[in-house]
């Protein structure tokens, strides 16, 4: 899922418009060739605590968990 779609699927279920620099966070350097080992760091939940959530606050880390639950297929059937 890229950056609009995460900012759409935010604003749909969250409904606040997202942050980009939360989204550009977790998927800073996101490639196929680091794909595994960068995803590895950002989409889990020691990142989102010790990263996310002491520069966005509560908001921050309730639209970083949405980004990893979509990133994970959990929203693969949803029209955004």
């Amino acid at each position: 899922m890229n950056q609009k779609q995460h900012l759409k699927l935010n604003k749909k279920f969250l409904c606040f418009e997202g942050d980009p620099e939360i989204h550009i966070c977790l998927d800073l350097g996101f490639s196929e060739k680091y794909e595994p080992q960068y995803h590895k760091l950002t989409h889990n939940p020691k990142f989102i605590k010790e990263i996310i959530l002491p520069i966005h606050g509560k908001r921050g880390e309730i639209e970083a968990w949405l980004h990893l639950l979509a990133d994970w297929g959990f929203f693969n059937d949803i029209d955004i």
